[in-house]
């Protein structure tokens, strides 16, 4: 998550010990703090939601810059309803949540001037992002003819879809070439998504030089077998993938496996339970904390990498609340949860300097 983003004006992120959840520091109209908190993994997008559409205040000509304002004074002219067009300019940005920095880009500033389309709905609108799509692949082509590239799938984030992603990466540029559905990641059928992406990639005009993947194992047996039969080609293995696997495996080692398959499980099984949920929110109330930072029990996701560890710092935050609805952890056990912590504190690290 960008931390660039104008919302940070406007939302602080707790530290993991004590929260880990982004705080909204609007006051209300009754002069208490917003009482909206949201999850560490929640994006700029959501954020910029909430503040269009509770507090409504990216519409206020204060809430832009000198420089900014300056930069959109051209655009002004009065209007029958009393309200500037910069005026109203800077109330459809704060509406619909745009970023500040279209201000500064030439095309958008082109674009805006222009009427709108009447003839456009969904559908001409599909056929037009089609056309665009094809205009992108040629503009890629241009990118990366004669160039060496790496070619990086992802498998199955969304096991339901079946879907494996295929990227290059080209010159520190990243782009999505295809996803493609496919029924088994087995190796053969992964080996031939490789083939597939040699082919695009050639017919791209660029030089494929390494193939890249997560680390299941269907993954690396087709790189294996697809770099013996291209041995001018490198195959490697995720750093990102690599870290997350080796949590995995530390997860399975004593004493730590009582922390990731039995202290995290009871824990999130408890709170599945809306009363106890309820309890725990109710005695933070009563120990005199505010509304927005009352703390919510949280669980790891498989798909959300640092989500056990911040799972583990939410546990060590609400010690003195859970043998009051119910959680008793052997003192012992906090022992591990506090070096677990640590631990994959290191790991977070280099999770999120990749």
């Amino acid at each position: 998550m960008s931390f660039s983003s104008w919302v940070w004006k406007y939302m602080k992120r707790a530290h993991p010990d004590s929260d880990g959840r982004t705080i909204c520091l609007i006051q209300n109209t009754d002069g208490k703090v917003c009482p909206n908190t949201f999850s560490p993994t929640t994006g700029t997008s959501t954020l910029m939601m909430h503040l269009t559409e509770k507090h409504d205040i990216s519409g206020k000509k204060s809430d832009l810059s000198g420089k900014r304002q300056k930069m959109i004074d051209g655009w002004i002219c009065q209007d029958t309803d009393g309200y500037t067009q910069t005026e109203d300019f800077c109330i459809t940005w704060a509406t619909c949540g745009l970023a500040y920095s279209l201000v500064d880009n030439q095309r958008f500033r082109k674009t805006f001037r222009l009427s709108y389309p009447v003839n456009m709905n969904r559908k001409s609108l599909s056929e037009n992002m089609v056309r665009l799509a094809e205009k992108f692949d040629r503009a890629v082509k241009d990118k990366i003819r004669g160039r060496p590239c790496t070619l990086c799938f992802d498998g199955w984030t969304n096991h339901s879809q079946k879907i494996v992603n295929l990227v290059i990466t080209c010159d520190s540029c990243a782009y999505c070439l295809d996803s493609i559905p496919v029924e088994h990641n087995n190796e053969n059928t992964l080996k031939s998504i490789l083939d597939e992406g040699k082919q695009i990639i050639r017919d791209l005009g660029g030089i494929l030089i390494a193939v890249s993947g997560d680390n299941f194992s269907g993954v690396v047996a087709a790189i294996t077998k697809f770099c013996a039969e291209n041995q001018q080609i490198f195959g490697f293995r995720c750093l990102a993938h690599s870290i997350q696997l080796t949590i995995n495996d530390l997860s399975h080692i004593s004493p730590l496996n009582n922390v990731f398959h039995s202290i995290i499980p009871n824990f999130v099984k408890h709170f599945n339970d809306p009363d106890n949920r309820k309890k725990l929110h109710d005695l933070q109330i009563l120990s005199g904390k505010p509304e927005n930072q009352c703390l919510r029990p949280t669980k790891p996701n498989v798909t959300r990498w640092s989500s056990t560890y911040l799972c583990i710092c939410r546990i060590i935050s609400l010690k003195n609340f859970l043998p009051l609805v119910g959680l008793v952890i052997p003192e012992g056990e906090w022992d591990l949860l506090y070096f677990s912590r640590t631990l994959l504190e290191h790991f977070k690290e280099c999770t999120d300097l990749i």
